[in-house]
């Protein structure tokens, strides 16, 4: 709408993680991907939501404290085939074509790389990952403060590494996406509806 080209409303993003857009060679295995982001008027807070198809993310910890999202259960997690285990999920800093230093980390062994401890949620059944990158929180030095003008020149992407490809198995570059209609809308219910109550506030001062 015209809030967003006002750079007043929300942005919206999308990831197709695919085998081929690993720079390392990954033969098609059946498994994909598909991501949706929001980054929050204010650009305070990338709001994540990650499907997957093909993968398992039965090894991965999901009990409430510091080990949720360490993918430390034994295989072969939910499914009887050792290598659709999704191990390790990250955002990582790189154009397409090249690879990059993880910037935010979702799942991981490692604890400093398990960055969306307050937001992070694992649907094992349903294959999701979603959560929230906010301006406290990344790998490497990043945060999403210093990640924004990557996000907004699709200089990011969101790789799984499961345990048979270690570079990682599916790969999506985070491009803009269009926002959806029916939010548009509400958004500029609310938007006129905002703009009314200053006014109003204006005229009683």
């Amino acid at each position: 709408g015209m809030a967003a080209g006002a750079n007043a409303g929300p942005l919206y993003f999308k990831a197709h993680l695919t085998h081929e857009q690993e720079v390392t060679p990954v033969p098609d295995e059946g498994s994909s991907g598909y991501a949706r982001f929001v980054l929050n008027d204010t650009r305070t807070e990338l709001s994540y939501r990650l499907e997957l198809t093909g993968l398992d993310l039965g090894r991965v910890d999901t009990t409430p404290g510091a080990n949720y999202g360490n993918p430390s259960l034994a295989a072969p997690g939910t499914t009887s085939d050792p290598n659709d285990d999704a191990l390790r999920i990250h955002i990582h800093r790189a154009l397409i074509g090249l690879n990059g230093t993880i910037v935010f980390g979702m799942i991981d062994g490692t604890a400093t790389l398990r960055d969306d401890p307050d937001d992070l949620v694992i649907n094992v059944a349903g294959l999701r990952v979603s959560g929230v990158w906010d301006l406290t929180e990344g790998s490497n030095g990043a945060t999403l403060g210093t990640e924004i003008a990557n996000l907004l020149a699709s200089g990011l992407y969101i790789n799984v590494h499961t345990s048979d490809h270690g570079p990682g198995e599916i790969r999506g570059q985070i491009t803009p996406a269009p926002e959806p209609a029916t939010l548009s809308m509400f958004g500029m219910g609310l938007l006129g509806m905002g703009m009314f109550g200053r006014r109003r506030a204006k005229k009683q001062s």
